[in-house]
């Protein structure tokens, strides 16, 4: 929006010139490269049609593309991949920080919101406070936490919760895991554990790894 607002700062006609700013403003906001072209076109499109002129209409024009466009590509929410065997056991990975406890907290509370019977598995057993993070989590959602001590083999804990989860017809079992970066082998040799035990215990193995990039 600052770059839109900077580029009507200096509006002065619609030309070659306006279109190439507008261009640079989208790609300057890190829109990308294809979607600034659909963005544009649709814009030029749109100010030829109506044949407006005013830095008001223009700066309308332009809004209107843009929420017209970005509805048209939404897709709306990705429906997660179910299990039709047993709990659908999701994921949650990412470096240190990110907010992967967090997300695993949203996310229940999400699924808990559409009738679903959720379990949670304290899988980072290393992080301090991050079992106490996530039984805070269960607490508040009324939803139940598998734990184990700190320090502790994740795997194990996945274990008795995939276990669980299967004796007590849970709907979605959330792993929460202990951030790692994908160069560090023994924790990533970890994570393939964890899976590899999922994959044993549970009907269909994992369903889905969500990658958490910013719990925010």
């Amino acid at each position: 929006s600052e770059r839109i607002a900077d580029l009507f700062t200096s509006f002065r006609e619609i030309d070659e010139d306006f279109y190439e700013d507008l261009e640079e403003a989208f790609i300057g906001a890190d829109v990308g490269f294809n979607m600034t072209i659909a963005l544009t076109d649709a814009i030029r499109d749109a100010i030829e049609e109506e044949n407006v002129s005013r830095p008001e209409d223009v700066k309308r024009v332009v809004l209107e593309q843009m929420v017209n466009i970005y509805e048209k590509n939404e897709t709306g929410t990705v429906a997660i991949k179910e299990n039709p065997d047993g709990p659908t056991v999701i994921l949650f990975v990412g470096v240190n920080g990110v907010g992967k406890t967090t997300s695993v907290g949203k996310i229940g509370y999400n699924l808990k919101q559409e009738g679903k019977k959720i379990i949670m598995a304290a899988g980072d057993t290393f992080r301090a406070g991050a079992i106490e993070q996530l039984n805070v989590w269960g607490e508040r959602l009324d939803i139940p936490v598998v734990t184990g001590k700190a320090n502790s083999d994740p795997a194990s804990v996945v274990f008795d919760a995939v276990k669980r989860a299967n004796e007590e017809n849970y709907d979605y079992l959330l792993v929460d895991t202990a951030g790692r970066l994908q160069t560090k082998a023994n924790l990533m040799e970890e994570l393939a554990k964890m899976k590899r035990i999922i994959e044993r215990e549970n009907p269909n193995g994992v369903q889905e790894v969500f990658l958490v990039l910013d719990a925010t």
